[in-house]
């Protein structure tokens, strides 16, 4: 039998204590604990009373704090926090699934993860604040946990129906209409939907749910995104977003401020930076120049010049380009300077403590002699497109551990340790996992996970460890760190499962993430 759980530490994430403990002990009995040990009713009356105290509160929250909402936008605003999905993420933020009293053979079969028990056990445990603590406890509760969720909720309210603004999206795009293939499993007490979106003869979207119509909801939701996204990439007056976020940031930098710019003058400092040629190679091929566009390949950083060469920036492990004004002090390891003509004056810094980096002037007529890897890399998920189908034609033309695949830049460019490890989390996939054993709905997760983590990555600036060594053209540092899931967390508690701890293993001389319980 599994020990009685800690209420007192459940209290802390509720920030409330109960007067009466077996009051919330019974909000966290389950039916099926109850008929093994006998006697004491289940939560079931309770989750019934917390489910019409959780619509009041949040009622009169959209009321009160989304004024400007009309009637139609305020049902829309309730219905996206009132749902089995967000109550079972409510629910594993503060542990509940730690906490609620099952039988074993639910315990067994993953009771305490299933979206459906977690959302129950919540609206139970709300109904026992409410009866011990009056309405204002349970007022307080619902408004802790819930009016950021509605905050987010209320600036996305345009898309909440996702089959509609994915029908809409797809005519526009591809004039076709999103085709749903639908599935389910378990026993029809407990049933779960699985969705897939079929837009122009690929997949682009997975969802589940206890219905139907949430399974459609969310792979319309997962599909709109991604498609969405591409457009944009599509209509981006350069090259579209780099896959690796941190890169992508400089690039975008460097685009607003140095295109269109003449470089008067250059210096060079330790010719290790430019070793691919020499210092006066680089110096004569950048003086006098102008840079017309800023491009990328994986992690390369590329500069037509308005005289038919090209510049190159990679900035490897400890590289960072910085945009300052003229005459300011220069930082430590400033190897190359490129001053650049106009007003403001100013300067482009390549700095790198570390001199793994490299600036090389080339001729894009000779990359295959001057830049092998360049000719040699894979497809960019960003910049070529990937599509679910040759996804899967790469992981299963190969047997390798799935890890190591995503990051060899010959097969996938640029993808990166931090975002490979968050992808393959947000897709349930353990890194060791042979890539040709890996099964088709396994594949779908993973496409879209990482077309969705690169796209997040790059909308926060990128990741800035606590090394401080990235950090964007104008010295300040990314911020999708504050989103990571498991990198840079070993020993810390899952967010998604909320019961395993993530593990961090040493694999090829690199640190690899993953939750031992949410990947298969």
């Amino acid at each position: 039998m599994r020990p009685d759980p800690d209420l007192t530490e459940l209290g802390r994430h509720l920030g409330y204590e109960f007067r009466d403990p077996g009051l919330l002990r019974r909000a966290l009995a389950h039916r099926s604990w109850c008929a093994e040990v006998g006697g004491p009713p289940s939560n079931e009356r309770l989750e019934f009373l917390g489910d019409a105290v959780l619509g009041w509160v949040v009622a009169d929250l959209a009321y009160r704090v989304h004024g400007d909402l009309a009637e139609g936008k305020l049902t829309d605003l309730r219905k996206s926090v009132v749902n089995e999905s967000a109550l079972a993420e409510v629910a594993l933020e503060i542990r509940l699934g730690d906490c609620i009293l099952l039988g074993k053979g639910e315990d067994a079969a993953g009771g305490r993860s299933k979206p459906s028990m977690l959302s129950d056990a919540f609206e139970a445990v709300l109904g026992g604040v409410y009866l011990d603590g009056g309405p204002p406890a349970a007022f307080g509760l619902v408004e802790r946990l819930f009016t950021d969720r509605m905050a987010t909720a209320a600036l996305r309210l345009d898309r909440l129906d996702f089959k509609t603004v994915l029908q809409e999206l797809t005519a526009r795009l591809h004039d076709t209409a999103p085709v749903y293939v639908l599935s389910d499993s378990g026993p029809d007490h407990d049933k779960r939907f699985f969705a897939t979106v079929i837009v122009a003869g690929q997949s682009v979207g997975y969802g589940e749910g206890r219905s139907k119509k949430t399974a459609e909801q969310a792979a319309a939701e997962q599909a709109w995104v991604s498609l969405s996204d591409a457009a944009t990439r599509r209509s981006d007056s350069t090259t579209g977003p780099e896959p690796m976020p941190e890169v992508e940031t400089v690039r975008r930098g460097l685009q607003a401020q140095v295109v269109g710019r003449r470089i008067t003058r250059v210096e060079v400092g330790r010719e290790r930076t430019v070793r691919r040629t020499s210092r006066q190679a680089v110096i004569d091929g950048l003086t006098g120049a102008t840079i017309v566009c800023v491009n990328r390949r994986g992690k390369y950083l590329l500069c037509p010049l308005d005289t038919g060469e090209e510049l190159m920036m990679h900035l490897r492990m400890s590289g960072r380009l910085l945009v300052a004004a003229a005459g300011t002090p220069r930082p430590a390891h400033t190897h190359v300077v490129m001053h650049l003509a106009g007003e403001p004056a100013q300067e482009l810094w390549f700095v790198d403590p570390r001199t793994f980096g490299e600036v090389v002037v080339f001729d894009p007529v000779n990359v295959a002699v001057e830049l092998p890897e360049l000719a040699k890399m894979g497809v960019d998920p960003i910049a070529d497109g990937l599509s679910r189908a040759q996804f899967a034609g790469l992981l299963r033309s190969r047997s390798r551990q799935i890890k190591a695949l995503l990051l060899d830049q010959h097969v996938i460019a640029g993808i990166g340790n931090i975002y490979c490890d968050e992808s393959l989390h947000l897709a349930g996939v353990r890194w060791d996992r042979p890539s040709d054993a890996v099964t088709p709905r396994e594949i779908t997760r993973l496409h879209a996970a990482i077309m969705s983590v690169l796209g997040e990555a790059i909308e926060a600036g990128g990741s800035t460890l606590a090394d401080t060594q990235y950090v964007g053209l104008d010295g300040e540092a990314g911020w999708f760190q504050l989103h990571h899931r498991v990198y840079d967390r070993a020993g810390q508690r899952c967010l998604t499962c909320g019961k395993a701890d993530i593990v961090k293993v040493a694999v090829a001389g690199r640190g690899t993430h993953f939750c031992p319980r949410c990947q298969k």
